[in-house]
């Protein structure tokens, strides 16, 4: 993995799975500059101009949330395996531009708060959490402490990240538009749970 794919750091190595997402060279597949003198994509941005401009600013420059569009965005999976049924999901994302993710984020309703190394929103049953190098969208099942989650994906160390294990080099050396790597690991714990 390329150093400056800072988000994969962060994945816990007890991710069951974990899905890589290249967005910049979905975007350039789909054409997106193409598509964005599309009628269709003009008159789509003009309708949401009218009630979110921030929305329609990102929609036609997705640069501009700050997230490094050229790095993998990942979604992952995690599972209590004390409580199987309290399983959280992330989106996580390297930061191409602090100061823009801050904007972006000063966006979202509710309140913002602290926590150790990064702030964070949570917003219903889901939480926006961010620092210099990573975003993270997280949720869970009902009633999860989900900052809970988001601290640890930030207190991530080398040692305990996902790029510590061997077995995963297909998937962090990946360049396809999207990989997946499922694992069975916590199968055992789960069923000494159940």
């Amino acid at each position: 993995p390329k150093d400056t794919d800072t988000a994969l750091k962060y994945i816990p190595s007890d991710a069951i799975s974990a899905t890589s997402i290249h967005l910049e060279t979905l975007l350039e597949k789909m054409d997106f500059e193409g598509m964005k003198q599309m009628s269709f994509f003009k008159d789509a941005l003009e309708e949401v101009s009218k009630t979110d401009p921030e929305l329609a600013g990102f929609l036609a420059d997705p640069w501009s949330m700050g997230i490094a569009l050229d790095k993998p965005i990942y979604v992952i999976q995690q599972v209590n395996t004390k409580n199987p049924s309290e399983v959280f999901m992330a989106v996580m994302a390297s930061v191409h531009d602090a100061a823009a993710v801050n904007k972006m984020m000063s966006l979202m309703e509710g309140v913002r708060k602290n926590g150790s190394g990064y702030e964070y929103v949570e917003i219903d049953e889901a939480l926006a959490a961010w620092n210099e190098e990573l975003v993270v969208f997280g949720s869970g099942t009902e009633s999860m402490d989900l900052q809970k989650y988001a601290e640890q994906l930030f207190q991530t160390t080398p040692e305990e990240s996902l790029m510590s294990r061997s077995d995963i080099q297909p998937f962090s050396n990946s360049t396809h538009d999207i990989s997946t790597m499922l694992t069975l690991d916590a199968i055992p714990d789960i069923s000494d749970a159940a």
